[in-house]
């Protein structure tokens, strides 16, 4: 989900963060809805489903410290098991 440095922000629907996070739909809801409300995040609906992504249009210096933060635990074991699960879900068909 988290894309960085320039990348396009890929969008995810609340039930793969929550496949991909072994997490539960409450909890998982509302972490986004908290970062949508930090401005970290956008929201859109389509049908049944809503997508969350990056907020491509955060301020520079929100986006760095996103970066940032990103690039400070870019190597923990939790970060990327998490990232791996989400490359895999991404490889499926939408």
């Amino acid at each position: 989900m988290l894309k960085v440095q320039g990348h396009a922000p890929a969008a995810e629907r609340l039930c793969e963060v929550v496949e991909a996070l072994n997490i539960s739909q409450p909890a998982a809801s509302k972490a986004l809805n908290a970062l949508k409300a930090a401005h970290l995040l956008t929201d859109r609906k389509d049908a049944n489903w809503n997508y969350y992504a990056l907020n491509g249009a955060m301020p520079e210096w929100l986006a760095a410290i996103v970066t940032a933060t990103v690039d400070e635990i870019a190597n923990d074991s939790v970060f990327t098991a998490d990232q791996k699960r989400f490359a895999r879900l991404n490889l499926r068909t939408k």
